[in-house]
């Protein structure tokens, strides 16, 4: 059972990264800002998504994920 949810886990992850991509793509060519702008405006880290985007990311969690799609909910152009 432990491996079914240490599975389920990196699936959900990969999910939350991908959509916090997804909508960096979308903030990034509606502002025509670079990633590296959004990641500094957003959570205060300009290889945030960058980071985010490696197949092994650091520094992601879903406190950061929820504090960076709070910051798209404010922001959004």
């Amino acid at each position: 059972m432990a491996l079914a949810m240490n599975i389920d886990h990196h699936k959900f992850e990969r999910q939350l990264r991908g959509n916090l991509l997804k909508m960096a793509r979308a903030f990034t060519s509606a502002k025509d800002w670079k990633l590296s702008t959004l990641g500094r405006a957003s959570i205060g880290d300009s290889r945030f998504f960058d980071k985010l985007a490696a197949a092994k990311p650091s520094g992601f969690n879903i406190s950061t994920y929820g504090a960076v799609m709070d910051w798209f909910d404010e922001e959004w152009p």
